[in-house]
C-alpha cells in the first residue's frame, strides 16, 4: 500500500465484510523495534508501530483482543537456523520474543452489535 488512507480503507473493508465476533489478525514489522533494517526491503513504504495500527483499527470500529508489540523476528532471512523444533521452542518461550521480536501481532475483533444478539 502506498498511503495510510489505503491502509485505513482496507481496515474499513475488512470490518465491513467480517462476520460479527470474528477476528482480524495482523502480523507486521514494528518500526519501533526494527528501524535499522526496516527499509532494507523494497516493499516497505509506510512506517507503523503497534500503537498506530491499534489506533487505526479502533477508528474503523474494531475491538482489540491482543497486542504483542514484539512477536516474531523481523525477518527469516538470517544465519539463525529455522528448524521446525526451533520455531516450536521460540513460540513457547515468550522471553525470546522480547529479545528477537521485530514484528507485531495484533488480534482485533469485530464486535457483536445488539441487533446481532
Amino acid at each position: 500500500m502506498h498511503s495510510r488512507e489505503q491502509v485505513a480503507a482496507s481496515f474499513a473493508e475488512v470490518h465491513r465484510i467480517l462476520r460479527q465476533d470474528a477476528s482480524f489478525i495482523i502480523l507486521q514489522p514494528n518500526f519501533a523495534y526494527c528501524w535499522r533494517h526496516y527499509f532494507d526491503f523494497f516493499d516497505h513504504r509506510l512506517i507503523f508501530t503497534h500503537v498506530g495500527i491499534v489506533e487505526g483499527l479502533l477508528a474503523c470500529g474494531f475491538e482489540i483482543a491482543e497486542v504483542v508489540a514484539r512477536f516474531l523476528p523481523f525477518t527469516s532471512k538470517s544465519r539463525l537456523p529455522t528448524a521446525p523444533w526451533l520455531v516450536w521452542l521460540y513460540l513457547r518461550v515468550r522471553l525470546a520474543w522480547r529479545i528477537l521480536g521485530g514484528q507485531m501481532l495484533i488480534v482485533a475483533r469485530k464486535p457483536c452489535t445488539s441487533a446481532e444478539l
